[in-house]
C-alpha cells in the first residue's frame, strides 16, 4: 500500500513537472516585445538595444532573465539592471546607470574637486586620489556645470576617456572647457613630461587623439614636438 501511494505521488511529481515546463515553453515562447527604462545618464543605448533583440530570438527554453541581467550589467556604465516579464509578452527592463567614478577638479586659485552625482554636480565625497579617472574643468564650466546639471554629452566623453587616463605610460592632464557640445572638442592635453600641450580644435574621436597624442610623444623625444598642438578633424599642427 504504501509503495503504490509513493508511486502515485512520483506520477503526480512528473506530471506536475510536466505542466509546468508546458506552461513555462508557453509563457516564454509568448514574449515578444521588450521596452527599456534609463535611469541615469546611459552610454551604451544601442548594445542595450542589441542584448534585447537577441533575447527575443532565443528559443523559450534558452531565454532565462538571471542570464539577461548578466548580460546587460557587462555593459559599461551599467550599474544595476531589474527584469520584469508579463504574460501580455513584454520584456520590462530598467536599467540603473552608473556615475563615472570621476573627479572633476575645478581650475581655480583654491582648486575644489567635484563629482557627478545622477547629473549634478556635488562636492567629492572621497580624497582625490581615490577616484578612478582626475581631470580638470575651468570655473566657467563649472559654474555652468552647477547651474544646467551634465547633458549625455559629458558622460559620453568620460566614459570615451577611460583609455587615454588609464594609461600610466603617458603622463596626461586633461582639461575641459566650457564649450561643451557633445563631443570630444574644446579639451585641452598637457603632456608634462614631453612638455607639449594640445589643443583639441573640432570633434574627433577618440582614436584619432590617442594617435595625435603618440606622434607628439615621439616627436618629443627627438626634441621636435615640445611646444603647443592644435588636433582639428584631419589635421594636427604644431603652433610657431
Amino acid at each position: 500500500m504504501k509503495h503504490k501511494a509513493l508511486l502515485l505521488c512520483a506520477v503526480l511529481a512528473v506530471i506536475l513537472i510536466a505542466a509546468a515546463l508546458v506552461l513555462y515553453r508557453v509563457y516564454m515562447e509568448n514574449l515578444d516585445r521588450y521596452e527599456v527604462v534609463q535611469v541615469g545618464y546611459c552610454v551604451c543605448t544601442e548594445e542595450i538595444n542589441d542584448v534585447m533583440d537577441s533575447y527575443l530570438e532565443l528559443g523559450p527554453f534558452a531565454r532565462s532573465k538571471g542570464a539577461l541581467r548578466r548580460r546587460l550589467l557587462s555593459l559599461e556604465g551599467v550599474g544595476d539592471v531589474k527584469v520584469r516579464t508579463s504574460p501580455n509578452g513584454l520584456v520590462s527592463v530598467t536599467v540603473i546607470n552608473r556615475d563615472p567614478d570621476c573627479v572633476l577638479v575645478e581650475d581655480a586659485p583654491v582648486p575644489v574637486c567635484w563629482e557627478l552625482e545622477k547629473g549634478t554636480l556635488v562636492k567629492a565625497k572621497k580624497a582625490e586620489s581615490e577616484y578612478r579617472w582626475r581631470v580638470e574643468i575651468t570655473t566657467a564650466y563649472c559654474d555652468n556645470l552647477r547651474v544646467f546639471g551634465a547633458d549625455s554629452g559629458l558622460y559620453e566623453i568620460l566614459y570615451s576617456l577611460r583609455g587615454l587616463l588609464d594609461n600610466k605610460s603617458l603622463n596626461t592632464i586633461v582639461e575641459l572647457d566650457n564649450n561643451m557640445s557633445g563631443n570630444l572638442g574644446w579639451m585641452v592635453i598637457t603632456l608634462p613630461d614631453c612638455g607639449a600641450l594640445l589643443h583639441v580644435k573640432e570633434p574627433v574621436s577618440v582614436s584619432r587623439l590617442e594617435t595625435a597624442l603618440k606622434l607628439i610623444s615621439e616627436r618629443a623625444l627627438s626634441g621636435t614636438g615640445r611646444g603647443t598642438w592644435d588636433l582639428y578633424r584631419d589635421v594636427l599642427v604644431m603652433r610657431h
